[in-house]
């Protein structure tokens, strides 16, 4: 199958992506609820929801692996807060004037 690159405007229908991942519908659902998956366009006042093809591929890509025991990049951690004597966070503390 050949398929030309995506314009920075081309979007997928849920069912569209769905069907490109061999997953259901609903899989796509439970992902957005979790906020889990590829990133999804919710048009303004409605109950649409588009994926814009860039951001399928890119979500790809960033799972693309060169063999199975490649676990790919590791997640950034977050550092945990540290609570002040004041009440204000360690990077509230750090940008105060």
């Amino acid at each position: 199958m050949h398929h030309n690159l995506a314009s920075p405007t081309s979007t997928l229908l849920p069912a569209e992506v769905a069907q490109r991942l061999g997953i259901a519908e609903r899989t796509l659902a439970d992902w957005r609820a979790r906020g889990c998956g590829r990133r999804f366009v919710k048009l303004t006042g409605s109950k649409l929801v588009r994926y814009r093809e860039l951001d399928l591929i890119a979500w790809l890509e960033e799972r693309t692996r060169s063999s199975t025991s490649d676990t790919g990049p590791r997640p950034r951690r977050r550092s945990p807060r540290r609570a002040q004597p004041n009440g204000g966070s360690a990077l509230e503390q750090q940008h105060a004037v």
